[in-house]
C-alpha cells in the first residue's frame, strides 16, 4: 500500500514568534532551525509550537520575535537520546512561511475565522478520549497519525 504524506499530514498555523531561531541541524548543506510559535485559542490561551524551518524559507533578517507569521507544513516527529533519556519530539516542519502584512492587529483565534487547520490521517491504536471544550468542540486524545 502506497501512503501519500502531502495528502494524509498537512497544516496552516497562524500565530506569533516567541524566541529567536536556534540552529537546529544540517542535511546535505542545507542548515535547519528552530523557534517557537504562539498560537492562539478560542479560550484566550495559546500553544507554544516548535517549528523546524529551512534556511531556504527565509532572509536572515525575517524570523524576529513578536512577528506574525502563516506556516504551512506537516507535524513531525522523532526520537531524542539525551543523558540516557529517550524523549519524542513532535515538531512542524515548515514546508512555506507567510510574514502577515498587519502586524499590528493581534493575532486572536475567533469563531468565525479558522486561521489554523491540522489533518491527520492514519489508524487508531488505542481507545480515544473524547472531551468538549468549553466552546462545545468535541475533540479526542490519544490516537497515533502513521499509516
Amino acid at each position: 500500500m502506497e501512503t501519500n504524506y502531502l495528502e494524509n499530514n498537512n497544516l496552516v498555523l497562524v500565530g506569533k514568534i516567541t524566541d529567536e531561531k536556534v540552529f537546529s541541524h544540517e542535511i546535505y548543506g542545507e542548515k535547519f532551525f528552530t523557534f517557537n510559535l504562539s498560537v492562539p485559542r478560542l479560550s484566550g490561551n495559546a500553544d507554544i509550537i516548535p517549528i523546524t524551518i529551512s534556511e531556504r524559507l527565509f532572509k536572515e533578517d525575517e524570523l524576529v520575535v513578536d512577528k506574525k507569521v502563516k506556516v504551512k507544513g506537516q507535524f513531525r516527529s522523532y526520537n531524542s537520546y539525551e543523558k540516557e533519556k529517550n524523549r519524542l519530539i513532535l515538531t512542524v516542519f515548515a514546508k512555506d512561511i507567510e510574514f502577515l502584512e498587519n502586524q499590528d492587529e493581534e493575532v486572536v483565534a475567533s469563531k468565525d475565522f479558522i486561521s489554523n487547520e491540522v489533518t491527520l490521517i492514519g489508524y487508531i491504536c488505542k481507545t480515544p478520549i473524547y472531551r468538549q471544550t468549553p466552546f462545545r468542540k468535541r475533540n479526542c486524545r490519544y490516537f497515533t497519525c502513521s499509516k
